[in-house]
């Protein structure tokens, strides 16, 4: 089984499902999780499920998933809210399962588009927190202060975006 945290629309659990996965997706805005539901109704999909909840008290028992994802969504996040998910997200995971974050290199690479990232993150009111995110480490200084283990790391988008593969010690 899979969680997808902050799953927007449900692009990454509706990729889950079509693997034969059963997934979950949560998002803490009922609007995203109703993009999310026609999304995958549409697709015809029977192992896969959404639900609003919010991500730092999550509405699942602790070691029940196999894979927790989260995309995009800490850099929006304030530093101790970004803690609390990454706990919360090791919380149901099993002991054997794996951890997968995706979101912005840090630092960004020298860049046009990196300027875009930034000036778009400044129009929606989360320059702050981008900057913040950044300076606490982006997602190495995260999984490093929450003692994770990265298995694997990589980099898509030209160095934009960073992948990580974690697990618990």
């Amino acid at each position: 089984m899979a969680l997808d945290i902050c799953c927007g629309t449900g692009e990454q659990s509706i990729v889950y499902a079509q693997e034969g996965v059963i997934a979950y997706g949560i998002d803490i805005s009922p609007d995203m999780i109703e993009m999310a539901e026609t999304k995958h109704l549409r697709k015809g999909l029977t192992n896969v499920a959404f639900q609003t909840a919010d991500a730092q008290n999550l509405p699942f028992q602790s070691s029940v998933f196999d894979c927790v994802s989260i995309s995009l969504a800490l850099h929006e996040i304030e530093r101790p809210v970004r803690h609390r998910i990454i706990a919360e997200m090791t919380r149901v995971l099993k002991s054997n399962g794996v951890l997968v974050f995706t979101d912005f290199q840090t630092p960004l690479p020298d860049s046009l588009f990196s300027s875009f990232i930034k000036f778009v993150e400044f129009l929606v009111g989360h320059a702050d927190l981008l900057r913040d995110f950044v300076e606490d480490g982006g997602l190495d200084g995260l999984l490093e202060e929450s003692q994770l283990v990265v298995d694997r790391r990589g980099l898509v988008k030209r160095g934009h975006l960073v992948i990580i593969r974690a697990r618990k010690t």
